[in-house]
């Protein structure tokens, strides 16, 4: 008499719509989140081309219409005027841009995120 041990392997119905669901939620989160991040890398680069720029440390109104103008340029929407804080630290200034976005995520759960970028320009 042979007896045969071996069992059938693989995913059952079950797990495998516990698979595609899991999958079907990161792809949902990434589909939210990657336009968030994306308009982050335009303000990050907005500020690091104001700073490479140069022309010295110049009056606040100033260096919040040259950002604001950079992030019209690309289509940068969830940080404004009132975002952008300008400091003076000794013979410098500190540029800091600060705001937070809110996205719808499922039913009634949103995604926060926050985000704080500074620079300093500095007189030549």
């Amino acid at each position: 008499m042979i007896i045969n041990n071996s069992r059938a392997a693989g995913f059952s119905g079950l797990g495998f719509l516990l698979i595609l669901s899991m999958a079907g939620f990161l792809a949902l989160l990434a589909i939210r989140l990657l336009p968030v991040y994306m308009e982050h890398y335009n303000v990050s680069t907005s500020l690091k081309s104001l700073q490479s720029e140069g022309g010295g440390v110049q009056e606040e109104g100033n260096v919040k219409t040259r950002l604001l103008r950079r992030f019209e340029i690309n289509d940068v929407s969830h940080a404004g005027r009132k975002n952008i804080a300008v400091t003076r630290e000794g013979n410098k200034k500190v540029v800091t841009v600060q705001y937070e976005v809110r996205k719808p995520f499922l039913a009634n759960i949103d995604l926060v995120v926050s985000f704080s970028d500074s620079i300093s320009l500095t007189a030549h």
